[in-house]
Formats: C-alpha cells, structure tokens, sequence
C-alpha cells in the first residue's frame, strides 16, 4: 500500500494539511473501495481493483453441457475480471456432482489455454466425459489474478477530489460542518424583453457549466476502468 501512497502523494497537489500516512490510507483505502464499487470491481466485500486473487464458478448441468457426450467439448470463460490479468496465474477445478455425491479434480495446466486477443479462457473437459454414467451437476471453479498494480493514470483526478471529500466528512462534526444555505438568486440573470418589461430567466452560471463538464468527464474516467456487464453464460464447441 506505501506505493499506492507515494502516488497519491506524487499527484495529488492539494492534500489535506498535516495529514499523517496511517490518516492518508485509511481514507485512501475509502477512496479506493468507493471507485472500486462504482466500476464494479466489488463484487465481495474483501475485494477492490487493485490486483489480486479472482474466484469464479461456471455451473450447468446436462441439458447446457453434456460431459458425456463421446466427443467430448472446450467450454469458453471469459474472465469477468477482464483488466490486468496474469495469464500465466489461471486454476481451472472441476466439481462434478452425482446425487449426493460430489468429486473435485484440478485441471492440468496442459487442458486449458488463454487467448489474450480475446481474452477467453479456453478449458477442455473431454476427459470428464464417461458416457454411461454422467454426473447430474458440473462447476467449474476458475481461480487467476486480475486488476491494477497502482491506481490508473485515467482516474488520479477523481482519486485526488475523493481523497479531499472523504477526508473532510470523516473529521466532521458539529462545528467544522454547516448545512448549506440555498441562494435563491444564484444563476439569475435579469433580460430585457422588447416590450420594455423585466423578466428573469434562469440559467447556467460559467461555474455551473465547468462544474457539469468536470462531472462528465469524471464519469468517463470512470468508464475507462470499468468491468460492469453481465456476466455470459457457456459457449460449448464439439472436438
């Protein structure tokens, strides 16, 4: 976590004053969770986009892959955890269940490929195809490594805002923090009208505007790192 502070601190211009390193990760562990769960990198309580171990399951049964069939099949995964990945770091086990039975078996490495043009995880379960005795339930239980060494250059500005407003909003109390008192006449600019008449308009103020565009480009910073999709289902192809 120290490399994540030292470029937090190299970055961000505006960090709050005297603030120590246990203070600063702290809020920047905050600061990371939230950016981590608005790009859906949080799908566990424990997990965020920095890197580090990923667990999915694939489970179907006969009627969406059928083990036994005698020519067997590779079943496609795409990894939902699609940035950063360590190709070299996947664990495919496979638990079958028959009745109230069940069995896990890890694959060896030499049945499993991953192509990172399209990033797709290709696993052959020919070898779990015993015709004559098919189990009534497969998962695949696929374990990798995945997401960002450091925070991503794209998303520092927004890091640097957050780490601000987190750390404000954690020391607040009763006479640090004021509610804000709405200005009715904020954004009111007074036009003229042919008639002679007044009339008052309400729009955009410069401040409001820039505010508006920061926003959306902040928003698509976000987008550049994020992993949110539905999750597919199996793609099955005969030998």
């Amino acid at each position: 976590m120290i490399n994540i502070l030292d470029q937090v601190r190299e970055y961000c211009h505006c960090l709050p004053e005297f603030i120590t390193d246990d203070e600063l990760k702290r809020v920047v562990d905050r600061v990371i969770a939230i950016v981590s769960n608005k790009t859906c990198w949080s799908q566990t309580s424990y997990e965020n986009m920095l890197h580090s171990k990923r667990t999915e399951k694939m489970r179907f049964n006969k009627s969406v892959l059928d083990l036994c069939l005698c020519d067997g099949g590779i079943v496609e995964f795409k990894p939902f955890y699609r940035m950063g990945i360590d190709a070299e770091s996947f664990i495919v086990i496979v638990r079958t269940r028959s009745g109230i039975h069940t069995t896990k078996d890890i694959l060896a490495v030499d049945k499993y490929t991953f192509d990172e043009l399209d990033n797709t995880l290709r696993i052959d379960v020919s070898d779990f195809a015993q015709c004559g005795c098919c189990p009534d339930e497969t998962t695949l239980i696929i374990e990798y490594y995945a997401g960002f060494d450091e925070l991503p250059s794209c998303v520092m500005d927004l890091v640097c805002g957050l780490i601000n407003t987190v750390e404000e909003a954690t020391r607040c109390d009763c006479e640090s923090c004021h509610e804000c008192e709405a200005s009715t006449d904020e954004g009111k600019i007074e036009f003229g009208s042919p008639q002679g008449s007044s009339q008052y308009v309400y729009v955009d103020t410069v401040e409001r505007m820039l505010k508006k565009l920061m926003s959306e480009e902040l928003y698509n910073q976000l987008r550049l790192i994020s992993i949110c999709r539905p999750r597919k289902t199996i793609t099955r192809y005969e030998i």
